[in-house]
């Protein structure tokens, strides 16, 4: 082979040849052994002296240093071209395009891959230490260019050939299963059983690398910080918790997070600094009735590690079992569209953030026990996108805290303060239809009892709105009336001074007289933290907190 003109090679390579070589290294996975050992920088860290690049590679004096990124840029480039030289001249002789099941192996030897059970491609992708899906034409494309056929392989009868016997050897290269006690941060699997610290290989199965280092100390005094302001002190272990969890690939805890509040309060900044920290290709999004009613859509949670929802649907909830089994450890029923269904276990943490969740026709312990509501009692004034000022090194940290929280987690069996199942209920409750809870608080239930309907109206809305709900419209407010069996009727009634009115009254129900003091949210057994009261910041907010909104009298706006 000729030998390479030493001179730097012009840096601004067109975008075809940049992609070539960017495919290549996709193939070379420690490409940066062959790279030269700086000895010598000047003071703006340019290089003055380096070694020999390769035998017949060298790297002669110049004008002008080169800057290390430049430099390792001209190396990849010569390695590139050796290496593409050295394989065609090699596939010239031996790589013929009709022996099939030996040119797979011959293309597993470059780019590592398995064909599952399932009837799904994984090709290893080297630069994410992880096995990705591809389908079809991503397999051919990468076979084709690997294997030098320049398009050969369009016809349909040597597609055909090549895509069964990429099957066939791709079955029995099939990788070990990832152990879930391994959390992967880049290229490393970080074991909770041994504290051992291992290589990432495509010997096993790994799909979800969180894209942090393991960092060299567990200090993360601004995410502490950020925390804290949105949900108080227990509320920032709680979440703190749920980054954790969400880097683990089971389900034993299984509970459904939903972040609970109004707008504006830190549940979408929280989202965002979740997904910065698992990375957004280990999070798929849904929507709950999407989830339920889709035979599809189940698929989308396959092998990833959270599954993100928004605000949900103020209905009804009539099918729970779904739900139940994607967080209950169950085997449950994927299906990708155009491929066969198959079984398999859900680890994708099902997280909802949302002011509001539906009304459950599923009254068991079973279904409300599998519920961790994390409220947002704060509310904050607008402005930058707080998570940019995270430094990375933070990110890095909190890579070393999750691997001591998780274990802690795992062992409990429970999220802190997520209490017990009869608070779950009652939380819930208050969350979706929390109008047992007022008539339980602030009313007389007496069949000969009765209350004008725009005043029963306007105390719920300040219960609603003391305890930082969400205020419903007059005729959600009636319809959820008559589902607990109360009606309204248009007739004339005596108000509280003697007087014959004529409107609308509730027929069974009447207001007490100090219910104006019973507003505030009081639980069946012990309290629930941060509802209906603020939480504690440095004088320095990292947020600026917005004073309570004042409760109004809503009467006169209904005549």
């Amino acid at each position: 082979m000729p030998k390479q003109d030493n001179k730097m090679p012009n840096m601004s390579e067109s975008p075809k040849r940049m992609k070539e070589i960017e495919d290549v290294f996709d193939n070379i996975d420690n490409y940066q052994a062959g790279l030269p050992l700086i000895k010598k920088l000047d003071n703006a860290g340019k290089i003055i002296e380096v070694r020999e690049v390769a035998s017949n590679y060298t790297y002669n004096e110049r004008e002008e240093p080169a800057t290390i990124e430049e430099y390792k840029n001209w190396t990849k480039k010569i390695l590139a071209d050796k290496f593409i030289n050295e394989f065609k001249n090699q596939a010239s002789f031996t790589i013929k395009i009709d022996n099939y099941i030996e040119n797979a192996y011959q293309f597993y030897k470059h780019q590592p891959f398995f064909y599952d059970k399932i009837g799904l491609f994984w090709f290893w992708n080297f630069s994410d230490k992880k096995y990705v899906c591809v389908d079809d034409v991503d397999v051919m494309n990468k076979l084709d260019r690997v294997l030098g056929f320049n398009g050969q392989t369009v016809s349909r009868s040597v597609k055909c050939n090549y895509l069964e016997a990429m099957k066939r050897v791709g079955r029995l290269k099939q990788p070990k299963p990832a152990p879930k006690k391994w959390i992967q941060f880049k290229d490393k699997a970080y074991s909770l059983g041994s504290g051992q610290v291992y290589v990432v290989t495509p010997d096993y199965f790994f799909t979800n690398p969180i894209p942090w280092e393991l960092g060299k100390s567990t200090e993360t005094p601004v995410i502490d910080k950020l925390l804290e302001e949105w949900c108080g002190v227990k509320g920032k272990q709680t979440l703190l918790e749920i980054l954790a969890y969400s880097c683990y690939t089971d389900y034993p805890l299984q509970t459904i997070i939903c972040l609970h509040g109004c707008g504006r309060n830190g549940k979408g900044q929280f989202m965002k600094l979740l997904t910065k920290f698992v990375g957004k290709e280990n999070i798929c999004s849904s929507e709950l009735d999407t989830l339920i009613n889709s035979r599809f859509e189940a698929f989308k949670l396959y092998k990833q590690l959270i599954c993100s929802m928004g605000e949900t649907n103020f209905g009804i909830l009539n099918k729970t079992s779904l739900l139940k089994k994607l967080v209950g450890g169950d085997m449950i029923g994927f299906e990708k569209k155009g491929k066969d269904p198959f079984d398999d276990f859900n680890y994708a943490k099902i997280i909802i953030s949302s002011n509001s969740l539906p009304t459950s026709a599923d009254e068991s312990d079973g279904f409300f026990r599998r519920w961790n509501i994390v409220d947002f009692p704060n509310e904050f004034s607008e402005g930058k996108d707080i998570i940019k000022s995270i430094p990375d090194v933070e990110f890095n940290n909190l890579a070393k805290r999750v691997i001591e929280v998780l274990p802690v987690l795992l062992e409990c069996g429970k999220f802190t303060d997520q209490g017990s199942i009869l608070e779950r209920r009652e939380k819930y409750m208050l969350a979706s239809n929390p109008l047992p809870i007022f008539i339980r608080q602030c009313c007389i239930k007496e069949d000969t009892e009765y209350v004008s309907y725009n005043q029963l109206y306007t105390a719920y809305v300040k219960f609603l709105l003391h305890n930082k709900k969400r205020r419903v419209k007059m005729g959600e407010f009636k319809q959820a009336l008559e589902t607990d069996g109360f009606w309204i009727e248009r007739t004339s009634k005596a108000d509280d001074e003697g007087l014959f009115r004529s409107g609308n009254w509730v027929v069974g129900l009447n207001l007490k007289k100090n219910y104006a003091d019973c507003v505030n949210y009081e639980p069946v057994s012990t309290p629930l933290s941060y509802i209906g009261s603020g939480v504690e910041s440095d004088t320095q907010s990292t947020q600026s907190a917005q004073e309570k909104p004042e409760i109004i009298d809503f009467l006169d706006d209904f005549p």
